[in-house]
C-alpha cells in the first residue's frame, strides 16, 4: 500500500486503542471519549486517504452511517438523558442497564470498522472521482425509467390494495403471502432508483421539464410520509441530493444545512404521526383529509411533549448502539456464542421466494435473544452478528467480509458511467450503504447482489430500446 492509506489505517487502529483504553472509565466519561475518539479516528482516516475533497462513494457512506449511528448519536443520546434518565416510554429499565456497556459497544463498532477499511485498502479500491459520472439525457434510458416507474406505481397500489401500505397499521398479508417481499424490494429499491435517476436525466438537459420532476418529487414523498415510514421519507431528499452531488460535481451547502435541520425534528414528529395515522385511517385506503387529520394529532402531541422530548426521540432513533450493547454485557456470560448458527441462513438468500414460500426472513433483530418484552424490533447489526456468533473473531471477520463485499459491488456499478439510469442505481447503492451496517451478513448479500442483478437487466433493456430508437 502506498503511505498514505498505510497512516489512514494508523490512525483508525489509534482510535481503536483509545477507545479500548477509555474502557476502564466510569460509563459516563468513557462514553464521550471512545465516542469522540471513534469518530475522529474514521473521520481522520477518511480526509487523510481522500483530502478535503472527499468522493461519494459506498466506502465513505458506510463510515460516515457508522459514526453517527454508533458514535455521535449515542453521545448525544447520553447528553440529552443526563444520566441516562428520562420518560418511562422512552427508557426502559433494560434500555437503561444496557446504556452502561456504551464505550465496549464502541469498541466493537470501530473494530469492526478497522477491519473493513483496511481490507478497502488491500483490495485497491479506488475512490469514485465525482468528475467520472457525466449522465447522457437519453430517450432509451427514459424509456426503461418509465416503465420502472409504472412498475413501481402499480406495486405501491398494490400494496394499499391489500393493506400493507401503512408503517403501522398491516394486514397479515405481509406474513402469508411470498408476494408481499417481492413488492416491499420493489416498492424500496426501484422507487429510489427511478427518483434519482429521473433526476439525474433532468440535470443531464433536454427530456424532462423542471415542473414534472418537481411533480413526481411531490408525490413520491408524500406517498412515503402518508405511510409514516419515517427512514423512506428521509431517503427521498437524500436521493434528491446525491444525483445533485453527482452531476454537478458540488455539494450544495446552504441546502444541506437547512435540510439536516429540517430531519431531526422530522424524526421525532414521525414518531408521533405514525400512531395517529394508524388511528385514523383505513388499512386500504389513502385519503388526504384523513392524513391531514393525523398531522394535526401529532402536532398536538408534540406541543404536548415539549421539543426536549421530540428532539430525544430524534436522537433515540439515530441510536443503534443498544444491541451492540447488549450483546457485550450478557455473551457470552449469559447467552453462548453461536458459532455461525445465524450465517446458516446465507445459502437460502439465493433461492428466490417465490420458488420457498416459506423461506426464513434474512432480517435478523436482536429481540430473538434481548429486549424480548418490547414492540417493533433493534436490529442486530453486521458487527453484532459477528460479535454474537464468535466473539472478537467474529467482529474483524465481518469487517474483512463486508469490505470485499462492498468493493466488488463498488466496482461494478461503476462501470456505465455516461447513463443516467446506472447512476440511479449507484445513488440507491449510496443509499443502502448508509444503513446496511445495522443489518445481517445474509442481508449484505442479497441486496448487494440483487442490486447488481438488477442493474444488469435494466442495462440490457436500455441498451434494446436504445438500439430499437
Amino acid at each position: 500500500m502506498r503511505p498514505r492509506p498505510v497512516v489512514a489505517c494508523g490512525v483508525l487502529l489509534a482510535a481503536v486503542v483509545a477507545a479500548a483504553a477509555a474502557a476502564d472509565l466510569p460509563p459516563g466519561p468513557a462514553t464521550y471519549v471512545a465516542g469522540s475518539a471513534g469518530a475522529a479516528g474514521i473521520l481522520g482516516a477518511l480526509l487523510l486517504l481522500h483530502g478535503r475533497r472527499w468522493p461519494l462513494d459506498g466506502e465513505v457512506a458506510l463510515h460516515v452511517g457508522i459514526a453517527i449511528q454508533y458514535l455521535l448519536a449515542p453521545m448525544a443520546h447520553r447528553l440529552l438523558t443526563a444520566g441516562f434518565r428520562t420518560e418511562a416510554w422512552l427508557l426502559t429499565d433494560e434500555r437503561a442497564y444496557v446504556k452502561g456497556a456504551y464505550p465496549q459497544a464502541m469498541l466493537v463498532v470501530l473494530a469492526f470498522a478497522a477491519a473493513l477499511f483496511a481490507t478497502m485498502r488491500l483490495c485497491g479500491t479506488r475512490a469514485t472521482d465525482r468528475t467520472e459520472w457525466k449522465p447522457r439525457a437519453e430517450s432509451g434510458a427514459l424509456r426503461v425509467i418509465l416503465v420502472l416507474a409504472g412498475l413501481v406505481w402499480t406495486v405501491r397500489l398494490g400494496l394499499l390494495a391489500t393493506g400493507s401500505y401503512y408503517h403501522l397499521h398491516r394486514t397479515d398479508f405481509q406474513f402469508v403471502d411470498w408476494r408481499f417481499s417481492a413488492m416491499s424490494q420493489i416498492n424500496g429499491t426501484f422507487g429510489l432508483v427511478v427518483l434519482a435517476a429521473l433526476c439525474c436525466t433532468y440535470l443531464a438537459g433536454g427530456l424532462v421539464r423542471r415542473a414534472w420532476i418537481l411533480a413526481y418529487v411531490a408525490l413520491d414523498l408524500f406517498w412515503n410520509f402518508a405511510s409514516g415510514s419515517r427512514e423512506p421519507t428521509l431517503l427521498v431528499g437524500l436521493a434528491l441530493l446525491f444525483a445533485y452531488v453527482l452531476c454537478r460535481r458540488r455539494w450544495p451547502l446552504r441546502s444541506l444545512a437547512v435540510g439536516a435541520l429540517l430531519a431531526l425534528p422530522l424524526m421525532g414528529f414521525m414518531d408521533l404521526y405514525r400512531y395517529a395515522v394508524r388511528d385514523v385511517s383505513r388499512r386500504t385506503e389513502l385519503r388526504v383529509g384523513r392524513v391531514g387529520r393525523a398531522v394535526d394529532l401529532a402536532a398536538g402531541q408534540a406541543r404536548a411533549f415539549g421539543t426536549a422530548t421530540v428532539a430525544m426521540r430524534s436522537v433515540s432513533r439515530l441510536n443503534d448502539l443498544e444491541s451492540i450493547a447488549a450483546l457485550c454485557l450478557r455473551v457470552p456470560r449469559y447467552q453462548p456464542h453461536l458459532d455461525g448458527e445465524t450465517y446458516a441462513t446465507v445459502p437460502a438468500v439465493f433461492v428466490p421466494r417465490l420458488l420457498w414460500p416459506e423461506k426464513p426472513s434474512m432480517v435478523l433483530p436482536v429481540n430473538r435473544w434481548f429486549f424480548r418484552d418490547e414492540g417493533g424490533t433493534c436490529p442486530v447489526t453486521t458487527m453484532g452478528e459477528g460479535y454474537l456468533n464468535f466473539g472478537w473473531r467474529g467482529v474483524v471477520a465481518a469487517g474483512a467480509a463486508a469490505g470485499l463485499l462492498l468493493a466488488a459491488a463498488e466496482r461494478y456499478l461503476r462501470r456505465h458511467r455516461t447513463s443516467a439510469l446506472a447512476l440511479g442505481f449507484y445513488v440507491c447503492f449510496l443509499l443502502t450503504m448508509s444503513r446496511l451496517h445495522t443489518q445481517s451478513m445474509a442481508t449484505w448479500i442479497g441486496t448487494l447482489g440483487k442490486l447488481c442483478l438488477a442493474l444488469a437487466a435494466t442495462h440490457a433493456l436500455q441498451r434494446l430500446a436504445t438500439e430499437e430508437a
